[in-house]
């Protein structure tokens, strides 16, 4: 091709460009506007993304940790089931086979805590006295003969721990019996750990016919009964043997795998040891999702909570697998790009209207104000009448020359108007030479006949060559201000004389916590001059009774300007000790600067004194109820136990801690001598029946060890000064050593 032939098409690619040019110069406005819209949408949307991103990451955090929570507390909960087992082997160490089955029957573990498929006693048993203790075990015909025929204890441990007891006792779990479980060296020094401890630990375990990997045993030390405080060695003296518990991880974490599944995560469990050995790097893999990824990628985020409970640190790892935002989130991003691109493809149509209006209305603009020009005067006049005060003008005579409208319906007289008059209006300042303006506020009455207060202002009017040329005279309607402030001023007389005779006091203090201000109300029945307190801050008028971490405490309050109530401290006046409650706030300027405090007080002596009676009284009556030896046990209106003395509490084998909130079915049982049918529960038929009193009656009672008492009771109502219930107190005392050879009951 030739240079004249290249040159022409050049050409004519530019020529063709043109008219694509013009269209972009047309609607530059337009595709400007619709840039700039799409840059701002997707920045937006970015924001926004980052927002989201940051809400699914907490989101995520409190799911695990709330997974991480229950797990926790399925472990806790299997605790709570060996402790019953020791409160009982704590009371009876030599608990027989068949009152241990019986015991954990009780417990009714499989519908509590279906992972645990048995409980079992392991105790201590030394080289020396392991033959005895075998042939102990197979001569004993009480439960379960058949299976402890063949007890046998292989071991090379000189101090073996032996499974003595389990339960549910069957053809499975009896090949379990005279195993020694420390043989492992793990478990071994667990057990030598929790004797000094009195801690429960878990370790895994195998057991004969169960899944290598899946069972998991807990412990629970077992010691006599302690009557001085326990220490290592004491605890190490008096160990008798461990509860135990068997559970299979599967069942325990299938809940916890269902919720973590519902929230979009697959996890792993890792053992990582006891607790003084978690330091290690690795550990075991108890349990893996599904949804668990055989190869973890870089791409792979994978959070974790740890698990510090019963003696071991458990790992427990998540792995997003539900993808970035929810399903929800992505729709409302995408509605939210498509309507930012209509609003965007809008504005820049309505944009481009309007560029090609400009020229029009540009013209037009210049049309209107060419035709609307008027005179200075006439702009003058309209400006002044706009005024919504008086104003007058007045010339080097004295004479008006201009009056707005306001003025004219105030001041003029009748229907004259006021130009040209030269007698003042508030003041004789109108008409004199003035070098400096005057302000002056006075009363006028009116042309309508009404009284108006105005704050006036007169100001002399001078030429370009400073000559005085007249005055004029601004004239304010101050008269609903004025009567603002006289009722203002009335509040005020009145609120003070309300703090003067009010039975608390008001106070302020500046930024150092200084008193500024007291008022005489409460101290003037006192006989006390507030002068005393001006100047000095709060702890410097005595120790108040408290120690100086509580002044600490609030000082560090004030330091922060945070509100603070019912601040109690202790005062001495007048040869007697009162209790003052205060209040307050921060006040600041309009600025924002911190002025100090402002608050009441109130005097809170009779309050407190009330209080410490109360508190004496009841601790008398408790002294009295701990000290009888009858059993007294008291519920609320619902039949829940609030209070046992402690000869209930041994009687029914329940501690005050455990019994409280439970109700007085699951703690006390009685029933009838002959038959040992239940009885009709005496508080349940007062609080029911509305009779104030149950008489006595002789029953047999069932406590939580399995001891039988013969037992004489009796129940009442519990009312207020309204005769309202607000319970029921329930006595009973021990009559078994008082019946008659008739009276016993085979059995008991």
């Amino acid at each position: 091709m030739s240079t004249d032939s290249r040159w022409g098409v050049f050409l004519s690619s530019i020529l063709s460009t043109l008219p694509a040019m013009h269209y972009f110069q047309r609607f530059r406005v337009a595709i400007l506007i619709f840039c700039t819209g799409l840059l701002l949408t997707t920045a937006l949307m970015g924001l926004w993304y980052g927002q989201l991103a940051s809400l699914k990451a907490q989101r995520e955090h409190q799911l695990q940790y709330a997974i991480a929570q229950q797990l926790t507390a399925k472990l806790l909960q299997k605790e709570a089931i060996l402790r019953q087992i020791q409160a009982a082997l704590i009371a009876q160490p030599n608990l027989s086979r068949s009152s241990f089955n019986q015991l954990v029957l009780n417990s009714n573990f499989p519908l509590r805590t279906p992972a645990i498929f048995a409980i079992g006693f392991i105790r201590p048993v030394s080289e020396l006295e392991l033959e005895q203790y075998v042939l102990a075990r197979r001569a004993d015909m009480d439960f379960g003969a058949g299976f402890y025929s063949k007890f046998n204890v292989q071991t090379t441990s000189p101090l073996a721990q032996v499974l003595e007891m389990v339960s549910p006792l069957n053809r499975s779990s009896a090949q379990w019996l005279g195993q020694d479980v420390a043989q492992a060296v793990d478990i071994r020094a667990g057990f030598t750990s929790a004797q000094g401890t009195g801690l429960a630990w878990a370790s895994p375990i195998q057991l004969n016919g169960m899944p290598q990997g899946d069972v998991y045993a807990l412990f629970l030390p077992i010691y006599q009964t302690l009557f001085e405080q326990p220490n290592p060695e004491l605890l190490q003296n008096s160990y008798l043997g461990s509860a135990v518990a068997w559970f299979k991880l599967s069942e325990l974490l299938s809940g916890v795998q269902r919720e973590a599944q519902m929230a979009g995560f697959a996890l792993r469990l890792i053992d990582q040891g006891a607790n003084d050995m978690a330091a290690k790097a690795a550990g075991t893999i108890l349990f893996s999702s599904k949804q668990w990824p055989t190869v973890l990628s870089a791409a792979d985020a994978v959070d974790h909570q740890l698990l510090n409970v019963l003696g071991r640190q458990w790992r427990l790892e998540f792995i997003n697998v539900q993808g970035g935002l929810l399903p929800s989130e992505q729709r409302l991003m995408l509605v939210l790009a498509l309507l930012g691109t209509v609003l965007s493809a809008v504005l820049a149509l309505v944009f481009q209207r309007l560029s090609q209006r400009q020229r029009v209305l540009e013209l037009a603009v210049q049309g209107r104000e060419s035709i609307q020009r008027m005179s200075f005067e006439r702009q003058s006049r309209s400006m002044l009448d706009a005024v919504s005060d008086p104003l007058v003008l007045r010339d080097r005579s004295g004479a008006v020359i201009y009056a707005n409208s306001l003025a004219e319906q105030r001041f003029a007289l009748s229907e004259q108007r006021q130009v040209g008059e030269r007698s003042f209006l508030f003041d004789a300042a109108e008409l004199a030479n003035l070098t400096m303006p005057v302000q002056l506020s006075q009363q006028h009455l009116d042309r309508d006949g009404v009284v108006r207060q105005y704050d006036v202002m007169i100001k002399p009017l001078r030429n370009q060559d400073l000559d005085w040329v007249g005055n004029v005279i601004h004239a304010r309607d101050i008269s609903s201000g004025a009567a603002l402030t006289q009722e203002l001023e009335y509040k005020l007389n009145r609120l003070s004389e309300l703090v003067e005779v009010s039975s608390d006091w008001f106070w302020e203090q500046d930024a150092q916590a200084r008193f500024t201000y007291v008022s005489g109300g409460f101290f003037a029945d006192l006989d006390v001059n507030p002068a005393i307190f001006i100047g000095k801050c709060r702890w410097e008028l005595g120790s108040g009774g408290l120690s100086e971490a509580q002044w600490d405490a609030h000082r560090h309050i004030l330091a922060s300007q945070l509100p603070y109530r019912d601040f109690e401290y202790q005062v001495f006046l007048n040869n007697q000790i009162l209790y003052f409650s205060v209040s307050g706030r921060p006040i600041f300027a309009a600025d924002g600067s911190f002025l100090g405090y402002r608050g009441v007080g109130r005097n809170v002596t009779s309050v407190r004194n009330a209080q410490a009676a109360l508190l004496e009284e009841r601790q008398r009556a408790l002294a009295t109820l701990e000290s009888i030896a009858d059993g007294v046990l008291t519920t609320d209106v619902n039949g829940r136990i609030d209070y046992i003395n402690p000869v209930a509490s041994a009687l029914l084998g329940w501690e005050l801690e455990m019994a409280r909130g439970q109700y007085l079915g699951a703690v006390y049982q009685s029933v009838d001598v002959k038959n040992r049918l239940p009885l009709a529960n005496l508080v349940t038929a007062s609080l029911q029946g509305g009779a104030d009193n149950q008489g006595a009656r002789r029953s047999v009672l069932l406590n939580k060890l399995g001891l039988h008492f013969q037992i004489e009771e009796s129940a009442a109502r519990i009312r207020d000064e309204n005769n309202r219930t607000l319970g029921a107190v329930l006595v009973f005392r021990d009559v078994s050593n008082w019946r008659e050879d008739s009276e016993r009951v085979d059995g008991f």
